[in-house]
């Protein structure tokens, strides 16, 4: 009689145990730096912590690797990072679908210590991978963060100052436009789309994406269905 009952206890035990270890991994790989294969995000449940996770470590990897460095150096350094996060995504597909939105937390960090500098940030090259794509839109959004009612005809000559960034860099200024509004969604994203208006050539096109894209990731006060994106888009282009 007592027989079962031990094994049942035991049993229990360990499932407290595994099920315990496996909250405190989960809890603990949030914040480690970044290792290649990255399987400590992929154990977390659903694409917002991963990408959370992701965010996490990019953020502790490019402070690894700036080491302390300033102004160009520092530049220079995180780009390199963020190349070899770009290597890494063309060889793991699960890191290829998510590191575009965890990169846009580093670019934002970079764009706004780029803007307390006094100067604009050092794009990196080859900005339409994915990874290297999230961190340059990061880029742009961190920097206009310091002046969201600047002037935006006066701002992209020196913000997207690198030719092979320039796309890129207009999509970021579009999220920043819109994550400058404090109206509601359909009046936000009409005034974003204007701001995106007074940019030269061909680059509105780029600024609207970075609109619409900022957009659909919302999600405070809470997501936006699709109805509604598709409604609110309409009507900011008409």
């Amino acid at each position: 009689m007592h027989h079962p009952l031990r094994i049942i206890g035991v049993v229990a035990l360990l499932a407290l145990t595994v099920a315990g270890g496996f909250f405190a991994t989960n809890v603990f790989q949030r914040n480690v730096a970044i290792v290649p294969g990255l399987e400590g995000c992929w154990r977390l449940d659903g694409s917002g912590l991963q990408i959370q996770c992701l965010s996490n470590q990019f953020l502790d990897g490019a402070r690894e690797a700036a080491d302390g460095r300033t102004g160009h150096a520092r530049s220079a350094a995180v780009n390199a990072y963020v190349g070899r996060a770009d290597k890494l995504a063309a060889t793991d597909q699960r890191l290829g679908g998510v590191c575009h939105p965890a990169m846009h937390n580093l670019g934002r960090a970079e764009g706004l210590r780029a803007a307390d500098a006094g100067h604009a940030p050092d794009f990196p090259s080859g900005s339409t991978q994915l990874c290297t794509a999230g961190y340059v839109h990061g880029l742009a959004e961190g920097y206009m963060s310091k002046s969201p009612d600047a002037d935006v005809a006066a701002v992209f000559p020196v913000l997207c100052h690198d030719p092979a960034a320039r796309t890129g860099c207009a999509h970021g200024m579009g999220h920043a436009l819109l994550r400058a509004q404090t109206t509601g969604p359909v009046a936000a994203a009409r005034a974003a789309i204007a701001g995106c208006g007074r940019l030269p050539d061909r680059y509105p096109t780029d600024c609207h994406n970075g609109v619409y894209m900022e957009l659909a990731m919302r999600t405070d006060p809470e997501s936006i269905p699709v109805a509604d994106y598709t409604r609110i888009c309409r009507a900011a282009d008409g």
